[in-house]
């Protein structure tokens, strides 16, 4: 049996979080991240590896290429 995986639905985690009606506080607390890094990925920080990365492009939707440099 193979695995489903879900196809992002939102360009960035910006645009997820308008139509979630989060704010950072609220999406950091759901990503069990500092808020400060919520800001940066709202504002469309990267990162270089992939862990962190891939867990927020499953919970928030987002495509992981616009989260990785």
């Amino acid at each position: 049996m193979s695995k489903t995986s879900e196809k992002p639905q939102y360009e960035s985690v910006a645009e997820f979080m308008r139509a979630t009606g989060l704010g950072d506080a609220q999406l950091a607390k759901v990503l069990d991240c500092d808020r400060s890094l919520v800001t940066k990925l709202r504002l469309g920080h990267k990162f270089r590896s992939l862990r962190r990365p891939m867990q927020i492009a499953k919970t928030c939707k987002v495509p992981i290429d616009r989260l990785v440099a």
